[in-house]
């Protein structure tokens, strides 16, 4: 859950100049599913003859009964820990330009993956453009929680280039372009699909694995505006684009708001909607019978669905702007799925709360 497939942080040119932090947050996720996730997360930053090392380490605590289950050849709860360690080490020269590092190591009872990414940026025109590229390759070893002989490889690559130009004195625009692709164990290994006979009305016959290409090839485009549009209101506007080779076509726009009502006290909110087609094999009922296709899928998240996401957060800085530095924040998200042609479920909605606290000496 911490580490994404790329970290936009990779190819930006500012590493902020910043001796040392520490700070930790917990992260509950609850839904209507019967899905709870809390995580922990503690982190540092320390600066070493002006390279900026910063470390973290957090785990996932996951307890799941979800109707989802019914796809999986043991329908029952589960719970489940997932740990992950990563590290990062950048460094900023005085012409504008950077260079970053990162690796990240996850683990859980049935997966572990290993991130290398590397980034860099550089400024032109009198530091009015900044230009990044960033690249991150995972190693990953899919088994299975109830046979430990089991082990099928994932690898992935992700390459994004950045662009950000500032347009005025208060307002900047951002594009960047993402490619990636993954190859090896894309299916899951507890997702069944079930086959009907359209001869007998629709009956359910049997159950196949699920099965899916062993490679997909994804595209990306991000599109955005920040802006302050009065002196302590700042806003951000995005739009994102994404497709696949598997035939997802995907839209999404954010809308972000933070105003600062005094040295110590600020405020986010949030707003993001989303939507995305079907991916070209995904049915949901495959009325095959005798056959099953080469390609099936029982996962809701190939199918056509709605995503609509708002959210609040409060950031307190007790001891305003000089060192020490405290902060500490709380925020809550809404999120509804609605999940339009999956027969075992319509929608659902969750509740995302975050509470962290910051010190920088």
């Amino acid at each position: 859950m911490w580490a994404g497939a790329l970290a936009v942080g990779l190819c930006t040119a500012h590493v902020r100049a910043q001796e040392a932090s520490a700070g930790g947050a917990v992260m509950v996720y609850s839904d209507s599913d019967n899905v709870t996730v809390i995580s922990p997360r503690v982190s540092g930053r320390q600066t070493v003859a002006e390279l900026q090392v910063d470390v973290a380490a957090g785990v996932d605590l996951v307890t799941a009964a979800s109707v989802d289950l019914v796809t999986a050849a043991s329908p029952k709860g589960f719970s489940e820990e997932r740990w992950q360690v990563e590290a990062r080490a950048g460094r900023q020269w005085a012409g504008g330009s950077a260079l970053r590092g990162w690796y990240a190591l996850s683990r859980e009872p049935d997966f572990l993956s290993h991130q290398v990414g590397v980034g860099g940026g550089v400024e032109l025109r009198d530091r009015h453009s900044l230009l990044g590229l960033g690249l991150v390759t995972d190693q990953s070893t899919v088994g299975h929680r109830y046979d430990p002989t089991y082990g099928r490889p994932r690898t992935g690559y992700s390459l994004q280039a950045t662009w950000t130009e500032i347009l005025g004195p208060e307002t900047l625009f951002d594009l960047a372009y993402t490619a990636g692709r993954q190859q090896g164990m894309l299916a899951s290994p507890y997702r069944f699909v079930r086959i009907y006979d359209p001869a007998d009305g629709g009956q359910h016959r049997s159950a196949v694995a699920e099965a899916v290409p062993d490679a997909r090839t994804r595209h990306g485009l991000v599109v955005g505006l920040r802006s302050r549009l009065l002196p302590r209101w700042f806003v951000l506007g995005q739009a994102r684009g994404h497709s696949d080779d598997w035939g997802l076509l995907a839209l999404s726009a954010t809308l972000r708001m933070s105003f600062s009502l005094t040295p110590q006290w600020t405020i986010d909110a949030e707003m993001r909607l989303h939507g995305q087609g079907r991916a070209a094999f995904y049915r949901s009922a495959y009325a095959t019978w005798p056959q099953a296709p080469a390609w099936r899928t029982a996962d809701k998240e190939l199918g056509p669905m709605r995503t609509w996401q708002g959210g609040l957060h409060v950031q307190w800085r007790p001891f305003g702007l000089r060192p020490p530095l405290v902060a500490a924040g709380l925020g809550a998200d809404v999120v509804r799925f609605d999940y339009l042609d999956y027969q075992w479920l319509a929608g659902r909605t969750a509740l995302v709360t975050l509470a962290h606290l910051t010190w920088e000496p």
